[in-house]
């Protein structure tokens, strides 16, 4: 059974002192010690950047928790017995510095939070090999089975890309964290980026020009307003998920609706035009980009941040007076892409 176990600020600061513990004591024993690398260390949880170690520790620990609770009982039950479901793929890891660090930035930046939606597998199909694993161990306190993993530069051995897994289901082991080592994560970034991006869009668009839809129609209204309802219809690509929310649509770049860190798109309706800018004054950073025509409506566009987020929002009037506002969030909607192909089958 699982158990709910309520994380105390004073008891993640214990298990902080126990962690820093462990980890030197993996040092001296000759293991790696992926807080004390170079770079970034990712966290299921979230990014977390320029933190001291004993946030980190917290963060760390609030992430075992979270983690456990996605593992499934079948696989805490093979993991209780002792052994791991399969043996351990192993490899030498070695690729380029040019693709260690890359690969680092397509974990960071291009999949970002969804790194913790892919399998070893995933990700030795990215890589193009096996990582050298570096270690296999048994959480005996949550019952999990975990693999770590590098992926190290043929030019220099120091640098690599440590990768921490976990066995979610039997035999099915998943990011929870990663780390680069040796080498700055920033300038990957700036180095490749942008071509990393170019190349993802790309993907995007192939995917998109054969991917498989159903059609969707939901009722969509202002705020309490359920009888004054619009239908919306729109095309959902497959892998794709979506909710409606008290009349509001949020259609999420995963299956998984709840995915956290997940591109989307979110269609509101508002009473009137006037309520389009309700919380105008909380937006930062505000600036108009070009309008865009969705079903035969131009619609005003704009960036802005708000709530933790950066948009991109499209909004315009309807025939009845209301307004409908389209915001997007992590979704590429660039000519061709997945995002592009439900913003054109949009109609209402």
């Amino acid at each position: 059974m699982r158990k709910n176990v309520k994380v105390t600020k004073r008891k993640m600061m214990v298990i902080a002192v126990a962690m820093s513990l462990m980890m030197t004591a993996t040092t001296a024993c000759g293991g790696t010690d992926t807080s004390s690398n170079s770079g970034n260390a990712t966290t299921e949880a979230a990014t977390v950047e320029e933190v001291t170690t004993t946030e980190q520790a917290e963060t760390e620990a609030e992430t075992t928790e979270a983690s456990t609770e996605e593992v499934t009982e079948e696989a805490k039950d093979e993991a209780s017995s002792g052994s791991a479901s399969a043996e351990a793929p192993n490899g030498d890891g070695l690729m380029s510095e040019e693709d260690v660090q890359k690969g680092y930035v397509w974990l960071d930046k291009i999949q970002g939070s969804m790194s913790f939606k892919l399998t070893y597998e995933d990700l030795v199909a990215r890589f193009g090999v096996d990582g050298k694993l570096d270690k296999e161990e048994l959480d005996e306190e949550n019952s999990i089975n975990k693999r770590f993993y590098k992926w190290i530069s043929t030019d220099d051995d120091t640098h690599f890309i440590y990768v921490n897994f976990a066995e979610k289901e039997p035999g099915k082991y998943m990011i929870t964290a990663f780390n680069s080592s040796g080498f700055s994560s920033q300038d990957a970034a700036d180095k490749y980026l942008s071509e990393l991006e170019s190349g993802a869009q790309e993907e995007n668009k192939a995917a998109a020009a054969n991917a498989e839809t159903s059609s969707v129609t939901e009722d969509v209204y202002p705020f309490g307003k359920k009888d004054d309802a619009t239908k919306v219809t729109f095309d959902l690509p497959a892998g794709w998920s979506y909710k409606n929310s008290s009349g509001k649509i949020k259609i999420v770049e995963s299956d998984d609706v709840e995915a956290f860190g997940a591109g989307f798109i979110q269609i509101e309706i508002k009473e009137s035009m006037e309520k389009i800018d309700t919380y105008l004054d909380k937006f930062e950073n505000l600036a108009d980009i070009d309008s865009r025509d969705i079903n035969g409506i131009t619609m005003t566009g704009r960036t802005y941040s708000y709530i933790g987020y950066d948009w991109t929002e499209y909004y315009g009037e309807l025939s009845d007076g209301k307004a409908i506002s389209i915001g997007i969030v992590r979704a590429d909607t660039a000519d061709g892409t997945m995002g592009d192909k439900i913003l054109k089958s949009l109609s209402w």
